[in-house]
């Protein structure tokens, strides 16, 4: 399984969390109690916050590897001019 449908399926798991629990606060509100209100609005708040923990996570992984990719571009070019530089007749 590729980075990216891993992904989607580990965004997709708490959003439907918040899209789902919001809903059933909004279509119950008026015959739901206090307690069952606020322990739904409890369980919105964590996948909310799990899901910004996974998009925080996977743009620190898409900046180590945009790095990486420019360090290895680097290090590529480093060694040809190394290269051209031995070469040169003294």
């Amino acid at each position: 399984m590729n980075i990216a449908h891993s992904l989607l399926h580990e965004l997709n798991t708490p959003l439907n969390g918040i899209l789902g629990m919001s809903r059933l606060l909004i279509e119950n509100c008026d015959i739901m109690p206090s307690s069952e209100e606020a322990e739904i609005a409890e369980f919105i708040f964590t996948s909310a916050n799990r899901l910004n923990t996974l998009v925080q996570r996977f743009l620190l992984y898409s900046n180590l590897e945009l790095l990486a990719k420019n360090y290895q571009i680097t290090e590529k070019k480093d060694k040809c001019l190394a290269k051209r530089i031995m070469a040169l007749p003294d």
